[in-house]
């Protein structure tokens, strides 16, 4: 009787292992999908996915001021148009 704790403890402690291992892989595929998110179209866009990502971008002086708004409307707009597409599903 006194092994039972430790077994059922074992048990547990081995379960929340591989709990812990699934859920990293998880995250580890959902980052590496989301690089690629961005590499791939970054060539032509320059891998503004966001509104976050082209005013980060200005603001590091590595973007123009001027294509800012255009981006961030077109981003936008954008986001609108998928949403209403995924909801005509």
């Amino acid at each position: 009787m006194a092994l039972a704790p430790v077994l059922s403890g074992t048990a547990l402690v081995a379960a929340g292992l591989v709990l812990r291992a699934v859920l990293l892989a998880a995250a580890d595929r959902v980052g590496d999908d989301g690089a690629a998110a961005i590499r791939r179209p970054g060539r032509i866009s320059g891998g503004h996915i966001n509104p976050a990502v082209s005013l980060a971008m200005w603001r590091l002086g590595v973007f123009p001021g001027v294509s800012v708004l255009p981006y961030v409307v077109a981003q936008l707009v954008g986001s609108v148009l998928g949403v209403l597409a995924a909801g005509a599903l």
